[in-house]
């Protein structure tokens, strides 16, 4: 049985349209992070935006709030192995939803 990742990284590219994404809707890290207070912490979304792992429940809710939710994959570059992925409920999300 192998091991489940618990933790993903933006790859250079999907940094690239997450801080797009960032700039559009919120324009700087600390008005993101006003935003999500109280469900990421601002320390994890600089981790994001540095291209450090963080916890998947974390890249996902980043990903969302960049309405990116159904980019999350892409983002993490996970297109190749979703089966390295730990779903909360042990169960992928249903027609690419968060």
């Amino acid at each position: 049985m192998s091991k489940k990742r618990q933790t993903l990284k933006a790859t250079p590219k999907g940094l690239e349209q997450a801080e797009k994404a960032l700039k559009r809707l919120h324009g700087t890290q600390l008005s993101f992070a006003n935003y999500l207070a109280g469900v990421v912490g601002r320390s994890t979304i600089q981790k994001f935006f540095q291209g450090q792992e963080i916890k998947v429940d974390k890249f996902k809710e980043i990903c969302k709030a960049l309405t990116l939710e159904s980019d999350w994959e892409v983002i993490a570059d996970l297109t190749d192995f979703p089966d390295q992925f730990d779903f909360p409920d042990n169960q992928p999300p249903k027609n690419g939803s968060l």
